[in-house]
C-alpha cells in the first residue's frame, strides 16, 4: 500500500509516505466511524445534544468533502455521473510550476478539477477521450467541511521554492496568506472570495518535503482557521 519501509535500502519519498499515510488513516477511520449504520453527529451547535444517528461518519461530518464526478464522452456525449467523498485535498500544481497560481487558487483548483483521460466509453465503446469534471456535490457554504486536510504533495526543490518566502524591494512576500476565503456558486464550482467562508491561516514549518494542511472552521457565521503544518 506504500505506506510502511520494507528496506532499508529502497529509495523512498518520506514525504509521500506521511501523505500516504494521512490518507489511508482518515479514510479507514471514516469507515470504522460508523457501526450498525450509525455513528455520532458531531457538527451538533451543542455538546450535549451528541448522540448515535444515522448521518455520514463523525470524520466525514468534520473533514469530508462531497463530490460529483461527471465523466463525458467526446463522440456521443454519453454522460455517467458518480458522487464521493475526500477526507484529504492533494494539492495538483501545473506542469509548468513557475505558472502556479496564488494559494487560494491552487487549493481551489485542487478541489474543483477538470481533466481529460482517453478510456472506452461504455456507450458508443470507442476509445476516446473523455472529458471528467469534479465540483462540489453540496454547492452551500454549510456543504463545505469543518476541516480541511491538505496534502500538499512538495515532491522536488523546484515546488518546494513555491512555498519559499520571497524578498521584493526589500519587502517579504509570502505565498500562504494570513486569510483565504471562499465562496460556493449554483454550479459547483468555488470562487475566491474573502466574502464567503473565510479562513484564517497560521503556518509552522518542520520538513521541507511533507506538508500537510489543516483549515479549520467552528460555525458557518465564524472566520475560520486555517493552520498549515510540514511534517
Amino acid at each position: 500500500m506504500g505506506l510502511l519501509v520494507e528496506n532499508d535500502k529502497a529509495k523512498l519519498t518520506y514525504g509521500s509516505l506521511i501523505q500516504n499515510f494521512n490518507r489511508w488513516l482518515l479514510s479507514t477511520f471514516s469507515t470504522e466511524a460508523v457501526v450498525d449504520g450509525k455513528t455520532h453527529n458531531v457538527r451538533s451547535s451543542d455538546m450535549s445534544d451528541l448522540s448515535l444517528e444515522s448521518a455520514p461518519s463523525a470524520i466525514d461530518q468534520v473533514l469530508g468533502i462531497q463530490l460529483k464526478t461527471t465523466n463525458t464522452c467526446s463522440a456521443c456525449d454519453f454522460t455517467t455521473s458518480r458522487n464521493g467523498t475526500v477526507q484529504a485535498v492533494d494539492l495538483t500544481y501545473p506542469r509548468k510550476v513557475a505558472d502556479t497560481p496564488s494559494f487560494a487558487e491552487l487549493l481551489r483548483q485542487s478541489i474543483i478539477r477538470e481533466s481529460s483521460t482517453r478510456a472506452a466509453c461504455p456507450n458508443c465503446k470507442q476509445f476516446v477521450p473523455l472529458l471528467s469534471q469534479r465540483k462540489l456535490a453540496n454547492p452551500t457554504p454549510k456543504g463545505l467541511p469543518a476541516v480541511i486536510s491538505i496534502n500538499a504533495m512538495v515532491s522536488g526543490t523546484e515546488i518546494f521554492d513555491v512555498w519559499k518566502d520571497k524578498k521584493i524591494a526589500k519587502e517579504t512576500q509570502y505565498y500562504v496568506p494570513s486569510q483565504v476565503g471562499f465562496m460556493p456558486t449554483p454550479e459547483g464550482d468555488l470562487v475566491a472570495d474573502e466574502k464567503g467562508v473565510v479562513y484564517d491561516v497560521k503556518v509552522s514549518c518542520s520538513s521541507a518535503h511533507a506538508m500537510r494542511a489543516e483549515i479549520s472552521r467552528w460555525s458557518y457565521k465564524c472566520k475560520k482557521r486555517l493552520t498549515l503544518r510540514p511534517i
